[in-house]
């Protein structure tokens, strides 16, 4: 007999025959054995072995060749069924060797794919990167095919997203500059930029550029104003300040004035002032100040001289006259000035009177009359007073004068008096007296009174007087006594003796009785004291005594008093006390007595089981208390002892009792507990038995198979159906795919390929797993996996096939939905990449085609035209809105157009709308709110810019054209938004650039519109620059109706004469005098005059006559003096 070859068996004839192919055998073999799975054997292969699958290949056992994997998938060697086959990520792809390779830069593929894709132009992927899209180029960069990297764009240049070249890169417009983020962006409002910028420049200082304006360059600002470095706007120079040749608001000089937009500043005129910088006008120099030109403040005019308001120069005040309150005024009656530039009038001397206003001197009083300083007349003394050395003095005091005039004064009389200055003499008050001449009264002293003949007379015996000025004496009171005259008080009557009313002496009180100081009668002793060295003393303590004793008695045994007592008092039970004692002995602790107790030996113990109250009472201990024989209180039972009677000891607790303190009986432990021995003191001490026992004769016993208890039991419990115990441990439930009945010790398992829930009480259940489950080996139903399916009963999932998918515990498969798709055993289906769609139950990602630029994939997962306003990239999932400022006007738009300058849009627009009239805005401009008005003082052009209006004219904002100044304004630059008034004396006709002055002696109100309304002043009056006629003040005229002129000394006006007019006879003045003061009484001068050394004396012989003039005295007639004022008749 000879072997069979390897791969050879022995069949049923016994001859040698080949293996099948996908099995081997060894030599001498009876039978062939299948290649394992990951092996396999070829057709007419007689091998002892079977040879691995390589990689990228599998097989099933018996397998005669190895299956390649899917293309785009990849396995290990001897792979063992389709499912080894994994797909390659995306970013990678199966090279020829069958293993996964990432992709290089610049491409990359899809899940499962066999090459890359290289990037298309205007997308990149960067080295190391594994991506399955490419990224598209940002905003202002751009790449070629296949690009690992964008390239950036130039400075200053910008680009879309996924630029696909340099020559999408495009230069920035003049006014925009590249940001940071690579997009062109306007310049803000106050800068500028070139073409191709990368950064805006801020405007120099004095030019401008505005909002919404996108400017190569700057606008210089026109005359009046200007702007500070990167300005949106030029600011008008305020008035009170001019633009100097820097283009800087500076402001005007102190003296100086601007209207607003001034280029220069105007000088104040002379009789004005501004005192600050900044001044919007100037103001008027005050009564007494003048000023030059230019001035910038009034200069107060010299001591003694004074001036009008807008006064260019000062005017003496003369004699007779002062400045007072900024006027010469004649000085008044009273005072004095005797020369010329007086600043105030002096006061008349005492004795002497003016009674003439612009008086030069002052007249002496009459004898017999007096003046104070700056009288106009002179008075007579009046009533207590009388002259003396010209003066009128008041009378002193003890003196009076009755009538005024008086030249002394008089004593007053006996009891009366006065204090000074007195017409009258005053009597004394009551209890006072007085000498004659005196200046008061005097009181009489304490100890006497006054009498009616008013003399101060002394007190008689038993009676008294306690103060000054009494009118009478009082009578002593009781108790007190005064034995001589002039007492001032009373005295007390000494102890033991007494007095009754107006007494002059005390009365000693009968035996047996006292009295204290001061007392009006004696009194006898009281109970409970006696007489002792003549006063009443209280008794001792241990003796008493009754009314009106002489003597204490002692207290007998078994009582006792206190000090001043009248009885004695019994000793209360549990005390004692001998004869004469003051308090009762207690008796010792634990012993008691009975009431009234005269010795030690009456008090006795009390017995055991007994104690001494608080009221001496021997009283028997409560339960649970014990004592000893004379005890003073009870003791309570110690814990674990008790006693239920009165007694000296407490007995102990029994097993499985307790007490506490002062207990009366022991407690049983509850029901389930015990104590390990006698004496227990707490409930604590009684313990529970531990689960799974129960006490039983009064031990813990363990519970039997089958059954529990829970602590402190007295019996055990059996476990329900569906839970087991051993050794009394507490009942667990059953385990999953077992049961039990009641009181069971173990489970019962479910027949073979059944099971049931935790705790299960009876076989019926035991059931069979549901559909999208199966029996796993612990014999429980768990749930299929994603990605598999089960029916009901089934012990294994089977696979989902491509183009469907399954969640967890599904029984059966479900297609994926269009734009979808998934590989076998998906737990959920794949979604095509953004803007790629595919039909329904697809398979594989290259079932997914891309959607094209101006297109989206709708919701029915259709490529769909994206409608006008709207646009999109290639392979979109939504249309993307045009931003405000742009547009798209066709359907299918891969790109929006910016709105040109002038026009605007919202977001989605499919045109962009014009601006409004009057109104204009930059190029993307994205809102109706960037067409803004061209600014006041300016107009939309026929270019649409804003130009400024030219001088004469002005304009509101959005204006279309400007409008001429109206008649009684003007505007003297160009760009203005309004006009401006013409100032008073000024007038203007329609669309000046400046007012017209009226003539000087004429005037007009502010805003006047032709020289119509100029009216000249009346012949008195001067123009005044707030559109008025003035007068010239006091002392002033006017000749030519322009100006004021001061009139010359002899001369005077007063405010509002159109001359000054020469002072008459017998009177004079100084320049700029507003009246003429007189000559002295009895003196002349001639009219015209200008001084006071004008007015001369009339000679004697001669007087002053109604006229003012000297005449002489007529016949029979004469004037014995010079200066007189008339003249004397002569005698008969």
């Amino acid at each position: 007999c000879i072997a069979c070859d390897a791969g050879f068996f022995v069949n049923g004839a016994g001859a040698c025959v080949a293996c099948d192919a996908g099995s081997y055998s060894m030599e001498a073999s009876v039978e062939c054995t299948a290649c394992e799975a990951g092996t396999f054997t070829g057709a007419a292969e007689t091998a002892d072995s079977c040879t691995a699958c390589a990689i990228n290949e599998w097989s099933a056992s018996g397998a005669s060749a190895c299956t390649a994997c899917a293309p785009g998938y990849t396995s290990l060697s001897s792979s063992t069924s389709a499912e080894s086959c994994v797909a390659c990520d995306a970013g990678f792809f199966v090279n020829g060797a069958g293993a996964c390779v990432a992709c290089d830069a610049g491409s990359y593929s899809m899940e499962a794919s066999v090459e890359c894709t290289a990037c298309e132009a205007g997308t990149f992927t960067g080295a190391a990167e594994t991506a399955d899209s490419c990224t598209a180029c940002a905003i202002n960069e751009w790449s070629a095919s296949g690009a690992s990297a964008c390239t950036a764009c130039a400075p200053g240049y910008t680009s879309l997203s996924s630029s696909t070249s340099a020559e999408s890169c495009v230069a920035c417009d003049a006014g925009f500059f590249v940001n940071g983020a690579g997009a062109c962006v306007a310049c803000d409002a106050g800068s500028y930029s070139m073409e191709a910028s990368v950064e805006c420049t801020a405007c120099e200082a004095g030019t401008f550029t505005g909002a919404a304006e996108t400017a190569d360059s700057c606008t210089v600002c026109e005359a009046g104003t200007t702007s500070a470095s990167g300005s949106s706007s030029c600011d008008e120079c305020a008035a009170g300040s001019y633009v100097n040749d820097d283009g800087d608001c500076v402001a005007c000089d102190a003296g100086s004035y601007s209207a607003a937009k001034a280029t220069q500043c105007i000088s104040c005129t002379a009789g004005k002032y501004s005192e600050s910088s900044n001044s919007l006008t100037c103001l008027d120099c005050s009564y007494n100040f003048y000023s030059a030109s230019g001035a910038s403040g009034c200069t107060a005019c010299d001591s003694g001289t004074t001036s009008p308001p807008r006064s260019s120069s000062c005017d003496i005040c003369p004699a007779g006259s002062a400045v007072i309150d900024g006027y010469c005024d004649l000085c008044p009656v009273g005072k004095f000035a005797t020369s010329s530039y007086s600043t105030s009038c002096t006061r008349c001397e005492v004795n002497k009177y003016s009674n003439v206003a612009g008086s030069i001197s002052c007249t002496s009083c009459d004898e017999g009359s007096t003046s104070g300083s700056g009288a106009s007349t002179c008075d007579a003394c009046p009533a207590g007073s009388a002259v003396t050395a010209g003066e009128c003095d008041t009378c002193p005091a003890g003196k009076y004068s009755a009538t005024a005039s008086s030249t002394s004064c008089t004593d007053c009389d006996r009891n009366t008096f006065s204090e000074g200055h007195s017409s009258s003499c005053d009597a004394c008050p009551p209890g006072e007296t007085s000498v004659a001449g005196s200046d008061s009264c005097v009181s009489c002293e304490a100890g006497s009174f006054v009498d009616e003949q008013g003399d101060c007379v002394a007190c008689e015996a038993g009676k008294y007087s306690a103060n000054e000025r009494s009118t009478s004496c009082t009578s002593c009171s009781s108790g007190k006594f005064a034995e001589s005259s002039g007492n001032t008080d009373c005295s007390f009557c000494e102890d033991n003796t007494f007095a009754l009313a107006k007494a002059t002496q005390c009365t000693a009180c009968a035996s047996g009785s006292t009295s204290p100081s001061g007392s009006s009668s004696c009194t006898s002793c009281p109970a409970g004291s006696a007489v002792i060295s003549g006063s009443c003393t209280g008794c001792g303590a241990g003796t008493f005594s009754s009314d009106s004793s002489v003597m204490c008695t002692a207290c007998q045994g078994g009582k006792y008093s206190g000090s001043g007592s009248e009885s004695c008092s019994q000793c209360g039970i549990n005390k004692w006390a001998d004869s004469g004692a003051s308090t009762c002995t207690d008796c010792p602790a634990g012993y008691t007595s009975a009431a009234g107790s005269d010795e030690s030996s009456d008090c006795q113990p009390c017995d055991a089981g007994s104690f001494v109250d608080e009221d001496g009472t021997c009283m028997p201990c409560s339960p649970g208390q014990y004592s000893s024989s004379a005890s003073t209180s009870c003791s309570s039972c110690a814990a674990g002892t008790y006693s239920s009677v009165a007694g000296s000891t407490c007995d102990e607790c029994a097993k499985n009792s307790w007490s506490n303190i002062e207990f009366d009986a022991c407690t049983p432990c509850l029901e389930g507990y015990i104590t390990t021995s006698t004496g227990s003191t707490d409930i604590s001490d009684c313990t529970s038995c531990p689960a799974g026992n129960y006490v039983s004769e009064g031990d813990c016993v363990v519970c039997d198979n089958g059954f529990t208890s829970e602590g402190s039991a007295t019996s055990c419990t059996a476990c329900e159906a569906g839970k087991f115990s051993t050794n009394g441990d507490a009942c667990d439930n059953c385990p999953i795919n077992t049961y039990s009945d009641t009181h069971a010790s173990s489970c019962t398992d479910c027949p073979a390929g059944f099971t049931s829930d935790i705790g299960s009480d009876s076989s019926a259940d035991c059931a069979v797993c549901r559909a999208g489950s199966f029996v796993d080996a612990d014999g429980a139903c768990s749930f299929c996996s994603a990605g598999t399916f089960s029916l009901a009963g089934s012990t294994v999932c089977t696979i989902c096939p491509g183009g469907k998918f399954s969640g967890e515990e599904d029984s059966e498969c479900v297609i994926c939905p269009m734009n979808q798709w998934s590989a076998s055993g998906a737990s959920a289906c794949t979604n095509c990449d953004v803007g790629y769609t595919s039909a329904p139950g697809s398979d594989e990602q290259s079932d997914c085609n891309e959607c094209s630029a101006g297109s989206f994939v709708d919701a029915d997962g259709d490529c769909t035209e994206c409608g006008a306003g709207y646009f999109s990239a290639a392979h979109s999932t939504v249309c993307n809105n045009c931003d405000a400022g742009t547009f798209a006007a066709n359907a299918g738009s891969s790109g929006c157009s910016t709105c040109p300058i002038n026009t605007w849009s919202g977001s989605a627009d499919d045109a962009c709308t014009p601006c409004s009239d009057g109104y204009t805005s930059g190029e993307g401009s994205d809102s109706e709110d960037d067409c803004v008005p061209c600014g006041a003082g300016s107009f939309v052009d026929d270019d649409g810019a804003c130009s400024p209006c030219p001088a004469g004219t002005k304009s509101d904002e959005h204006s279309t054209e400007c409008t001429d100044c109206p008649a009684g304004s003007f505007s003297d630059q160009s760009g203005s938004s309004n006009c401006v008034s013409c100032d008073a004396n000024y007038y203007s006709e329609g669309g000046a650039t400046e007012c017209s002055s009226c003539s000087p002696n004429a005037i007009s109100a502010a805003g006047s519109s032709s020289s119509a309304d100029c009216t000249a002043c009346d012949s008195n009056k001067i123009p005044h620059a707030d559109g008025t006629c003035q007068t010239c003040g006091n002392g002033h005229f006017t000749s030519d109706s322009i100006s004021c002129t001061a009139c010359d000394a002899g001369t005077y006006a007063e405010d509002g004469d159109a001359t000054c007019t020469a002072c008459p006879i017998n009177t004079y003045s100084g320049s700029a005098a507003r009246q003429c003061s007189p000559c002295d009484s009895g003196y002349t001068s001639p009219g015209n005059s200008d001084n006071v050394n004008d007015c001369v004396v009339c000679a004697s012989g001669s007087f002053v006559d109604g006229d003012g003039a000297c005449s002489p005295c007529s016949a029979g007639s004469f004037s014995s003096q010079s200066a007189s004022t008339s003249c004397s008749a002569c005698a008969a």
